[in-house]
């Protein structure tokens, strides 16, 4: 695997996690072919110093581990959801990474949208899904890794492939290409992406506003519920109209 930065020729042909991830930003992984994604991401979780969550949408890296055609790591914990599980699983990913610095991987934001799809204004529930997660991460100074199989377009940037969808882009993110090379897979870290789209400025006003968010979080357990707490008016945008005082995440949410 080699590892480029945009306008820089220097390679760094054995690069490691923290050359290639922010712990300060969403890491966004481009990619046009699925098995070059999965490489890159076998490597990631192999070379992880943290847990790994993997939120396996698309099922094709969950394939190879169950196959047994990429080794399990012991520090991977592989949740491969459905329609009626989506919430349980996102409760529990967002209560691991509260409690301890771990690696959170969504793979990927086309297979999000497809699993939402039934829910109204499906961009705007997968913006604060992404949202809420980040918030959490930056509290315990986490990775978090959203994959996208994507195109770019010159007149409307990177769409998602094949659905057209646009991006959910934002100044918060750290934008990785993934190609395949002739000596394997290169990265190519692009830097920041441009803010275009309407759910873009959505998703970078809701970052934006995680710092007064995180200050009125807190979590507390109901029997064998956990449960947010929160003192705001954006909180209570983000649920939709829950109770702002008490609001749970759960499939009742997505």
């Amino acid at each position: 695997m080699l590892f480029k930065n945009h306008g820089d020729e220097s390679d760094n042909p054995t690069p490691k996690l923290n050359d290639i991830l922010s712990q300060t930003q969403i890491n966004s992984v481009l990619y046009s072919d699925p098995f070059v994604k999965a490489g890159f991401i076998s490597k990631l979780v192999s070379e992880a110093k943290t847990s790994v969550l993997y939120l396996d949408l698309d099922l094709l890296y969950s394939g190879y581990v169950v196959s047994g055609m990429i080794p399990a790591q012991d520090n991977l914990t592989l949740y491969r959801p459905s329609e009626d599980t989506i919430g349980e699983i996102l409760t529990e990913i967002l209560v691991k990474a509260s409690t301890s610095q771990v690696t959170v991987v969504i793979d990927s934001i086309n297979g999000l949208f497809n699993m939402l799809h039934h829910k109204k204004d499906v961009g705007k529930v997968v913006a604060s899904v992404i949202v809420l997660i980040a918030s959490i991460t930056r509290l315990t100074k986490s990775y978090i890794v959203i994959s996208s199989m994507a195109r770019y377009k010159k007149e409307e940037g990177w769409v998602l492939s094949p659905t057209g969808k646009r991006f959910i882009e934002t100044k918060n993110s750290k934008k990785i290409l993934l190609e395949q090379g002739k000596e394997g897979i290169i990265v190519n870290s692009l830097g920041r992406f441009k803010q275009t789209s309407a759910a873009g400025k959505l998703y970078s006003y809701l970052i934006k506003s995680l710092d007064y968010v995180i200050s009125k979080l807190c979590f507390y357990n109901i029997g064998n519920l956990t449960l947010f707490q929160g003192k705001c008016s954006f909180f209570k945008f983000l649920y939709h109209g829950a109770p702002s005082k008490k609001a749970q995440v759960s499939a009742s949410f997505l």
